[in-house]
């Protein structure tokens, strides 16, 4: 089955410089760490891959879009399906990755269109 891309005609998050919760990207750390009687600290990683999540904050999106949205959250399957996104900042910027949605967020009508978050996990 051919993996679907993220609506391509959604817009551009909100990403102001003063409003850091507005976009937040991560990476899980796969060090796994134990401590020795003497207090020593051991670690080593369990896995060679991090992968990534990122979360954007949404305004001005029109209630077309909106419905797209939701069209392509069910057509996914909500959290379970795979699509390709790519991220909008950091440095996976423009880079193409395969994810999933790890959150709708809370999206509600606003007097510019409406308003909501987004987060998505590399899978």
């Amino acid at each position: 089955m051919a993996l679907l891309v993220f609506l391509s005609d959604f817009p551009e998050p909100v990403i102001p410089e003063t409003d850091s919760s507005s976009f937040k990207e991560d990476f899980k750390d796969s060090t796994i760490s134990s401590t020795t009687d003497a207090n020593y600290k051991i670690t080593r990683p369990r896995a060679s891959r991090m992968p990534g999540s990122w979360s954007y904050t949404y305004r001005g999106v029109t209630e077309e879009q909106y419905f797209a949205l939701i069209d392509f959250w069910r057509l996914v399957n909500g959290t379970a399906g795979m699509f390709y996104f790519t991220p909008y900042e950091g440095p996976y910027k423009g880079i193409q990755k395969i994810v999933r949605f790890s959150a709708k967020g809370d999206w509600q009508p606003y007097y510019e269109g409406y308003r909501g978050s987004l987060s998505f996990e590399e899978v």
